[in-house]
């Protein structure tokens, strides 16, 4: 798609994020360790009372584990929060060295980092209890590579409702090689192995959730099938999954499609 009209994509993400931070914020880089980027927001609608909400969306940014900051995909919570669902939104490391605010931020490995999002979890099912909240439906979803970490973590106690990986990447065998991507990853044979969900899959039982998975009808073929063969590896497993192509948008038209039309199949799914 290019770079050019990428950049334009993640800019329009910003400016409707930041409409969402104005009008929505509840609580802002609550902390789940000790890094700068150990923390996640929560968002609540204020025309509703916080003890009713009636549940809880999680969201974990893209960025091919690179890039990206989760102040930018505010915007995926806005028809959410006019049903009175809250939304969290979890930042973590990254496998580059960045600099936020004049800070650098050293780069971590990929078991770190997943293992990061794992403890961000953690302290979001410790925050909903002490908020009296822990009953409510709470969903799991990410984009890109947060649709990679939602896959690894969608059996984490605290998610209770679905999971939504959304053009994610579930086998890091054909990234692990590439120099655009691969090569800050810097994986090693185990981490490949043990960090693809396609490779992680028990076979289901009364606790697991459903998975919708969707992608772009305009994306590349390799993420088209990174989706497809988690779907078949998941219906081999007996998991109920649902996967959907949505025509016409490309790797990040498909959030506004998913988030902004009230009639997409995800927020359908919510609202039921």
């Amino acid at each position: 798609m290019g770079l050019d009209k990428a950049k334009s994509e993640t800019d329009s993400f910003k400016k409707k994020s930041k409409v969402i931070y104005d009008n929505y914020l509840l609580k802002k880089n609550i902390p789940y360790g000790l890094g700068v980027r150990e923390t996640f927001d929560h968002f609540h609608n204020p025309k509703f009372s916080e003890a009713d909400t009636q549940g809880f969306f999680i969201f974990i940014h893209g960025g091919y584990w690179q890039g990206e900051v989760k102040d930018s995909y505010a915007f995926v919570g806005e028809k959410l929060l006019e049903q009175n669902i809250d939304l969290i939104l979890i930042e973590y490391d990254l496998t580059k060295e960045n600099t936020v605010d004049g800070k650098t931020i050293p780069r971590v490995g990929m078991t770190a980092l997943v293992n990061e999002v794992g403890r961000a979890l953690d302290a979001v099912q410790k925050y909903l209890q002490t908020n009296a909240a822990s009953e409510k439906p709470v969903y799991l979803a990410g984009h890109s590579a947060g649709g990679h970490l939602a896959a690894v973590w969608k059996d984490h106690p605290v998610v209770n409702k679905a999971v939504f990986p959304i053009s994610g990447l579930f086998d890091l065998a054909p990234i692990a090689p590439t120099k655009k991507i691969g090569t800050a990853l810097q994986l090693n044979a185990n981490e490949i192995i043990n960090l693809s969900p396609v490779n992680n899959i028990h076979t289901a039982n009364a606790a697991s959730l459903p998975l919708y998975l969707y992608y772009g009808g305009n994306e590349q073929p390799e993420l088209k099938e990174q989706s497809q063969h988690y779907s078949a590896r998941l219906q081999d497993c007996h998991h109920k999954v649902s996967m959907k192509e949505i025509p016409g948008v490309n790797h990040f038209e498909i959030l506004n499609a998913l988030f902004a039309d009230p009639d997409s199949d995800l927020l359908r799914r919510i609202a039921k």
